[in-house]
């Protein structure tokens, strides 16, 4: 079972460095224009990411090797 204390911590970061309204708005619908899926409002967020995906990746592999 995965541990919600790194997302706590990340929401606790992301809230003490929130976007305005408007920022998010803004980058939401130029996403949308530029028909971008993924639309990331904090670069601190990356190494959260890249760790949820690495453990993803781990995860089909083992499976695969089944």
């Amino acid at each position: 079972i995965e541990s919600n204390e790194g997302h706590d911590k990340l929401k606790t970061t992301l809230a003490a460095t929130g976007m305005t309204g408007d920022e998010v708005g803004e980058r939401v619908l130029n996403a949308l224009r530029d028909r971008e899926f993924y639309i990331f409002t904090h670069r601190k967020t990356k190494p959260w990411l890249e760790q949820r995906f690495a453990r993803i990746l781990s995860a089909f592999e083992r499976a695969a090797d089944r």
